[in-house]
């Protein structure tokens, strides 16, 4: 298997027309908040992520990079992590995410979709599946689910509230425990809503089944086609493949 560099910087790069510099750095601001407690939770090196503002044509070297791009280049798609010439990238798109509900950075009801959530939940997918091919096993229905850490709670908000004051809503995550069948003490997610392994809620999952690759809704899910709308490249291009057949 080719080997890629093991970044632990990640770029954020604007190029959108919608969002500013100002509202750009807060994103990553936020992201950089929770970082901590993510590689905390996934005992993983620390991560860490830099801002590259409108007018910077300079990029950070040795850094893995995410765009911020107005409009998708994937059908059905508010934003993705795959890989371009064996090296993990991504792209979150920001007037697909508003044309779909959603606000750039807060949303009072913790109903709505955000750019700063839509962004920290490619960072945190991108960082634990960065070639985009692991799978987890369910050791009591051998079901495999795909690792994607953010998609079971998808649509739960975490509120970041930085130092001037501005609050940012990101996106929560799924722990170690979530892809462990056996485990029954939890917590299964940061925001510690889920109450089992493998529960989807706010949420959905990839599966294999049967031979079969399907999307699964959990409960309390506040819209599917929001859920389809932010699910990763790799996702799409599974699911794409069984219904094309």
């Amino acid at each position: 298997m080719p080997t890629f560099p093991s970044y632990t910087q990640i770029s954020v790069v604007n190029k959108s027309s919608i969002i500013n510099d100002v509202n750009g750095s807060c994103m990553v601001t936020a992201l950089n908040t929770l970082l901590v407690q993510f590689c905390k939770d996934w005992s993983l090196t620390a991560f860490s992520a830099v801002y590259v503002p409108k007018a910077t044509t300079n990029i950070p070297a040795n850094t893995y990079i995410i765009y911020l791009m107005d409009n998708s280049d994937v059908n059905g798609a508010l934003a993705y992590h795959d890989l371009l010439s064996d090296i993990p990238y991504g792209k979150v798109f920001a007037k697909t995410v508003i044309a779909n509900g959603g606000v750039l950075l807060y949303e009072p009801t913790l109903k709505l979709p955000t750019v700063a959530q839509t962004l920290a939940h490619e960072v945190f997918e991108l960082i634990i599946d960065p070639r985009c091919n692991v799978w987890w096993m369910n050791y009591y229905t051998g079901i495999l689910v795909a690792a994607e850490v953010c998609d079971p709670v998808e649509n739960n908000v975490v509120v970041v509230t930085l130092p001037n004051g501005t609050k940012v809503g990101m996106s929560d995550w799924i722990l170690p425990s979530w892809q462990d069948a056996q485990n029954t003490k939890g917590p299964f997610n940061h925001l510690n809503t889920l109450t089992a392994p493998f529960q989807i809620k706010n949420g959905y999952t990839i599966q294999i089944k049967n031979s079969r690759i399907t999307a699964i809704y959990g409960d309390n899910n506040i819209s599917k086609r929001v859920s389809h709308s932010f699910t990763g490249k790799r996702s799409m291009m599974r699911l794409n493949s069984v219904i094309n057949q």
